[in-house]
């Protein structure tokens, strides 16, 4: 039996925020933003003028870091952090989480990808049963200020 394709809830909004974090990022490491298309499991590619590259995950979130931790850290799709854990340690570069919350642009760098829990969640207001899952969580202490 064939499963209709999922919905695409990406906004014009989430693409806007998206690019304007790559920004910051290209502009504080002097690095070039490829964007990966889907099946890549991650948001980007990054090149340094120096030649060094690292894989690139953005998240938004319109809280502060400090509030990240009052709603339990922030959370990665389980799927997604075994695939970028498998991308990395393939190319030999780190995974940039790269966070923009209310009081700033946020990164951590990972390439042991330790984490700080593992539960079950994801959004349940859209009523669709593929939005929960396993999800790693990265509490604040993780996160470095990039501006």
């Amino acid at each position: 039996m064939n499963e209709a394709p999922r919905p695409f809830y990406e906004s014009e909004k989430d693409r806007s925020n998206e690019r304007d974090v790559i920004r910051v990022a290209e502009a504080a490491w002097s690095a070039k933003a490829i964007k990966l298309k889907k099946a890549y499991h991650v948001d980007y590619m990054l090149e340094s003028s120096d030649g060094r590259k690292a894989f690139a995950e953005i998240k938004c979130r319109n809280y502060s870091l400090h509030g990240l931790n009052r709603l339990g850290g922030l959370f990665i799709s389980l799927h997604k952090w075994v695939m970028a854990r498998q991308m990395t340690e393939v190319c030999r570069v780190p995974l940039l989480v790269l966070l923009k919350t209310t009081d700033g642009y946020w990164y951590h760098a990972t390439e042991d990808f330790k984490h700080d829990g593992l539960s079950f969640g994801g959004r349940t207001d859209r009523n669709d049963w593929q939005d929960t899952e396993p999800v790693i969580t990265l509490r604040s202490h993780r996160f470095t200020k990039l501006r």
